[in-house]
C-alpha cells in the first residue's frame, strides 16, 4: 500500500468517525439555518441608530492596573444597497496620570473597539463551521476551525474531492477542533472560535483564538420598540502603549439614550464619506 493510500484510508477513517459523532437535531435549526440568522441579524437593524455609552478600560501594566473612564456617542445608519455604516466619538476620557501621554490613542482605541463589534459575526465567513453544542433557553454554540487550516489538512491527507464538500469539511473541522486543537495553532487572523448565539441569530458570546492568546467578547441586549441593540458590551482588549510594550486589559461598555431613525446628526454622517 502506497503511502498516499494510506493517507486517504486515514482521513476516510478520521471522516467516518466525525460523522459518527455527528448528532442529528431533527428539532432544532441545522448549522445553515443558524447561520443565515447571524448574517441577517444586522439586516434587521433599524435604518438609523444612535445611543451614548460609557466605557472602562482596564489595563493590567507591569506597574500596575490602570482604570480609564470614558463617555460617548455611537451612531449607526444603512442606506439602500449599501452595508452597515458607523461612527464613534469619545466625548470624555478620565485617564490616570500615568496614562495622560496615551490619551489621544486610548480614545482612539475605544473607538475602533466599539465600532469592530459590528463585523464580528464576519469571523464565521472565515471559517468551517459545525454545531458544537446545545443550552438552554434557545441558545447554540457554533465552533468551527479555519477554512485554509481545513482545507490544508484534507489535501495532504485525504481526497481531493471532499475538499469542496461542505459536510466533510465540517466533519473535520470538528474531529480538529475537538481531537487537535492545540496541534492546529496557525499566524493570521483567529484558527478557531466558538460563539453562543440567541434565537434571533444575535452573538452572546464571542471567543476568537489566535497564535497570540484568545479575544473573548460578551455581549447583553435589550429590545426597545421591536428593536434588538446592545445594552452591555465586555471585550478582551489588548493594546500597546509605547515603552510599555504589549498591555492587556477589558473594556467594559455600557448603552443607553437610545434613538432610533431620524436621530443620526448630518455632521457625524459626512465626517465618514
Amino acid at each position: 500500500m502506497t503511502t498516499m493510500e494510506i493517507r486517504v484510508l486515514a482521513t476516510a477513517a478520521i471522516l467516518a468517525l466525525a460523522l459518527a459523532g455527528v448528532p442529528a437535531h431533527a428539532q432544532g435549526p441545522s448549522v445553515d439555518q443558524l447561520l443565515e440568522r447571524v448574517f441577517d441579524a444586522g439586516q434587521r437593524q433599524p435604518t438609523e441608530f444612535s445611543s451614548e455609552f460609557s466605557a472602562d478600560l482596564t489595563l493590567r501594566a507591569p506597574l500596575g492596573t490602570f482604570v480609564a473612564q470614558g463617555q460617548g456617542t455611537y451612531v449607526q445608519w444603512r442606506r439602500p444597497g449599501e452595508k452597515t455604516r458607523q461612527r464613534v466619538v469619545v466625548t470624555k476620557l478620565d485617564v490616570p496620570f500615568l496614562l495622560r501621554p496615551f490619551q489621544g490613542y486610548l480614545k482612539k482605541f475605544i473607538g475602533e473597539k466599539v465600532e469592530g463589534q459590528v463585523e464580528q459575526g464576519n469571523v464565521l465567513n472565515e471559517h468551517d463551521v459545525f454545531l458544537l453544542d446545545e443550552k438552554a433557553g434557545d441558545l447554540w454554540v457554533l465552533a468551527g476551525v479555519r477554512h485554509d487550516i481545513v482545507g490544508d489538512f484534507m489535501k495532504k491527507y485525504g481526497r481531493q474531492s471532499d475538499v469542496k464538500d461542505r459536510l466533510a469539511r465540517r466533519a473535520i473541522a470538528k474531529w480538529m477542533y475537538t481531537r487537535m486543537r492545540s496541534q492546529i495553532v496557525k499566524p493570521g487572523g483567529p484558527y478557531v472560535f466558538q460563539a453562543t448565539i440567541d434565537s434571533e441569530g444575535n452573538i452572546r458570546d464571542l471567543l476568537l483564538q489566535y497564535d497570540w492568546g484568545p479575544v473573548r467578547t460578551k455581549i447583553d441586549y435589550v429590545k426597545i420598540r421591536g428593536n434588538t441593540v446592545w445594552e452591555k458590551v465586555v471585550v478582551d482588549s489588548m493594546t500597546v502603549l509605547g515603552d510599555w510594550g504589549r498591555i492587556e486589559g477589558l473594556l467594559n461598555m455600557r448603552f443607553s439614550n437610545f434613538c432610533f431613525n431620524n436621530c443620526v446628526k448630518p455632521e457625524l454622517v459626512s465626517k465618514t464619506n
